[in-house]
């Protein structure tokens, strides 16, 4: 405890001068360690190292202040160590995820990293209270799991809370893009030209659009704080990653509407609106951008919470079996509770020969577990029985009642979890891997969201002059999608990744030609040949 009492000491210092220019060297000093020692200990009581741990307490007060106050930004910058607004702003953005004055503005809508958990002082060495310690101060921007209550091992700390403090930066990055595109869209949705109002409503909705997409990221946010809170945290990612490829979706749906809408529009308006189309394109790419980034985060973060899952299982195991043990051997001297000493040992058998199973065989399973724990519950009631008549035997007893509380704590962990079976070295090490099966499904379902539009523009042009050859060669093209779609959707029929994409390749230079013949009217449908032909590019195989 005198090491966390030091390290305490330490961080109580740093507060008091956080606008001071402070130095490993001289913290170290104050507390009369080495340099090595003080930085070593400093990394496995905080989980952090010193000077990293001053720069993220500057960087959460000044945002306090940029949230709080009107203070300008480049006066905070000074105030907590900066010599520049540049520098400040660098720092500033590398760690929430946004410039200062994206977060003065949006404050409400972003998360800080490393939120969400409980204060390091306030778990580490049973919360206990020194003398000198300051009973008003707290250490929040470096935290350990509420559930864990304990301190992980450094390292594995250390690259959990960069793991998530990444994805908390780049959430904060995608919600602020969505609202600067939504408050672009409202101040430039109208032009001089544009004088019966002909596209303000389309550019408001789009504002709409963007403005509940940055909400709903927003609600991922509390998902990626609490993911350490979940037993299953690896569902907590696959709920995270749903969100944001929804968003990445719907963000190219925009892209695509804003993009149709000025194909079909005249040359005048398309003019007008070309720096707002070429805002949600950007936004379209800007989301997937962050969607990849952290689905590679979450495969980072997955081998950490895999580790921690098996240890935590494995560990629960071990205190079931040890329980079992303890249980029987306090009964065996007794012989009138032979008959549950017996059932005792079949169970931690049984327990102990689903735990050494190897993996893919059945294992450890909830289901298997529940019959355990079955047959625990049917002996605690005879023990409830027998100790209406004998009272004084309940020590005897106990190790029974401790033993399935155990199996209890064992199948609610494995209950919990996404695949509920004791989790192996061989358990899925990604949260999100892209398959050629799914890449297929996905290339399909764009296909099928062009099919809808091409058929929409189809029906557009039913009142127009085309000739019978013109009709014809569309509902050709409608119905060659139709069908590729169809045959991508039925495993036993699925072309190759390939194979498919070279017949939307084909398909999108015939749809491009029929538009271009069409003159004028043709230029939507030569839109959606064209994202036809991007989709075949885009999709790898």
């Amino acid at each position: 405890m005198g090491n966390r009492k030091t390290i305490f000491q330490s961080l109580d210092l740093i507060e008091e001068r956080i606008q001071e220019k402070l130095t490993l060297e001289m913290l170290a000093d104050n507390v009369h360690f080495s340099k090595y020692h003080y930085q070593r200990l400093f990394r496995e009581i905080v989980g952090d190292s010193v000077m990293s741990y001053v720069t993220k307490r500057r960087l959460l007060l000044a945002a306090e202040e940029l949230r709080n106050t009107d203070v300008p930004i480049l006066d905070i910058a000074l105030k907590y160590g900066y010599e520049s607004h540049e520098g400040f702003t660098r720092s500033f953005k590398a760690y929430m995820g946004i410039a200062p004055t994206q977060y003065r503005k949006y404050h409400f809508l972003v998360a800080s990293p490393q939120s969400g958990k409980i204060p390091l002082c306030n778990i580490v060495g049973n919360a206990e209270r020194f003398p000198g310690e300051s009973a008003r101060r707290q250490y929040p921007p470096t935290e350990i799991p509420e559930r864990e209550c304990r301190i992980k091992k450094g390292e594995e700390s250390m690259d959990y809370t960069k793991i998530t403090n990444q994805i908390i930066c780049s959430l904060n990055s995608l919600i602020v893009r969505l609202r600067e595109t939504a408050d672009y869209t409202r101040k430039n949705g109208t032009t001089a030209e544009d004088s019966a109002g002909l596209y303000a409503p389309f550019w408001d909705l789009m504002a709409d659009r963007a403005e509940s997409m940055a909400d709903s990221v927003r609600d991922t946010l509390r998902p990626v704080t609490d993911i350490a809170g979940h037993p299953d945290r690896i569902t907590a990612c696959f709920a995270v990653m749903k969100a944001l490829e929804d968003t990445a979706f719907y963000a190219n749906i925009m892209a695509f509407q804003a993009g149709l809408t000025l194909a079909r529009a005249e040359p005048l308006y398309r003019e007008a609106f070309q720096p707002l189309y070429h805002r949600f394109i950007d936004l379209a790419r800007k989301a997937s951008l962050h969607t990849e980034k952290i689905a590679a985060f979450f495969n980072e973060l997955s081998e950490i919470i895999l580790a921690d899952m098996r240890e935590n299982a494995e560990r629960l195991l071990r205190d079931a079996l040890q329980k079992g043990d303890e249980a029987v051997l306090a009964l065996r001297p007794d012989y009138p509770y032979s008959y549950i000493a017996e059932a005792l040992t079949e169970a931690r058998d049984e327990l102990a020969h689903m735990g050494n199973q190897a993996p893919g065989t059945g294992g450890l399973t909830a289901q298997r577990l529940e019959e355990v724990l079955t047959t625990l519950e049917i002996v605690t009631l005879a023990a409830d029985t027998d100790l209406l008549r004998a009272p004084s035997h309940r020590q005897i007893l106990e190790g029974v009642y401790a033993f399935r509380d155990r199996v209890r704590a064992l199948l609610s962990f494995l209950q919990n979890l996404d695949d509920p079976q004791m989790p192996t070295e061989s358990s899925p090490d990604v949260p999100i891997r892209r398959t050629e099966e799914k890449q297929l499904a996905d290339m399909a379902f764009q296909g099928k969201v062009l099919l809808f539009f091409f058929k929409g523009e189809v029906q557009k042009m039913a009142a127009l002059p085309l000739e019978d050859e013109q009709r014809a060669a569309l509902a050709e093209i409608s119905e060659k999608l139709e069908r590729i779609i169809h045959t991508a959707k039925e495993p036993a029929k699925a072309p190759a990744l390939e194979t498919m994409r070279i017949m939307f390749a084909e398909l999108c230079k015939e749809m491009g030609n029929l538009g271009k013949s069409l003159g004028a009217w043709g230029a939507p449908l030569e839109y959606v040949a064209e994202e036809l032909g991007q989709l075949s590019c885009t999709v790898s195989p």
